[in-house]
């Protein structure tokens, strides 16, 4: 009986990502006999530990280690190697992003460059980039929800009066805002959708309409007769929101630069360009 046949089938090794009985290893299989076997085994066992010394602790001793060693582990397949540089990894706009989701190519760019830094195999990037959609989706989802039930009870607070108010505190902010900064920070922050925040200003929009000044200021743009009142430029709007048919309605839904900036140049005609001092 050959001497691997003592071995129990019982007794399993790892081996190219396969649990096999160890009587099927190739080691055991090239060794005539267990003393070879067991003094091949340790010599191997000895070579890595040289290779991979256990008292490498300073960061250039570290740096030197991995300098010399990665490409030979590279070469043989051992580990899978980074590319070359941040470009390798391909980050690219998927053809079709979750809703909720945006693409920038800035953090598509710091993105690799972490990756390349630590080594990460190109392999691994479908997982992570998957792990990470799925991360914020679960937050957008959760944010949604927020949003949704705030805005269900401002709807409650200000009845019928919601939509009217709700312009208001549009072009109440519009006048507020004195700088390109200001209107940014509202945006990176997501104050200038926030149902709270907004909320804030249509309390204010009553004070705001019963100050002459401020209304003269809103109703400036009609001053020449002939522009829509501001009731009939949400109507328009809303039609176009409403109606797949319309030829504005995706770029509506898409938010199309240039169809808000249409929208805002009705409101301007409606409510005119005035500003608030504070």
């Amino acid at each position: 009986m050959a001497w691997p046949d003592e071995i129990p089938q019982t007794l399993t090794v790892e081996s190219d990502g396969k649990t096999i009985p160890l009587r099927d290893h190739q080691l055991v299989k090239d060794s005539p006999n267990l003393e070879h076997f067991a003094k091949r085994a340790y010599d191997m066992h000895s070579e890595v530990g040289r290779r991979i010394p256990l008292n490498v602790k300073t960061d250039e001793e570290k740096a030197a280690w991995k300098k010399d060693h990665l490409p030979k582990l590279y070469s043989a397949g051992i580990l899978e190697a980074p590319p070359s540089n941040p470009e390798g990894y391909d980050l690219k706009k998927p053809e079709s992003l979750p809703e909720g989701l945006t693409w920038s190519d800035e953090n598509a760019k710091a993105l690799a460059t972490t990756l390349h830094k630590w080594g990460i195999p190109k392999s691994a990037v479908p997982e992570l980039m998957d792990l990470h959609t799925r991360a914020l989706l679960g937050i957008g989802e959760t944010l949604k929800t927020n949003y949704d039930n705030t805005m269900i009870e401002l709807k409650k607070e200000h009845g019928d009066k919601f939509d009217e108010r709700m312009e208001t505190s549009k072009r109440l902010t519009a006048m507020i805002l004195k700088s390109p900064e200001e209107v940014a920070f509202l945006e990176r922050t997501g104050l200038a959708d926030h149902p709270t925040f907004l909320n804030i200003l249509m309390r204010l929009a009553p004070l705001a309409q019963s100050d002459s000044s401020f209304v003269a200021d809103m109703n400036r743009g009609r001053a020449g007769g002939g522009e829509m009142t501001g009731d009939e430029v949400r109507t328009k709007w809303a039609a176009v929101a409403s109606n797949a048919k319309d030829p504005k309605y995706d770029r509506y839904w898409a938010g199309d630069p240039a169809i808000q900036k249409e929208i805002d140049e009705d409101y301007k005609k409606a409510y005119g360009t005035g500003t608030v001092t504070i």
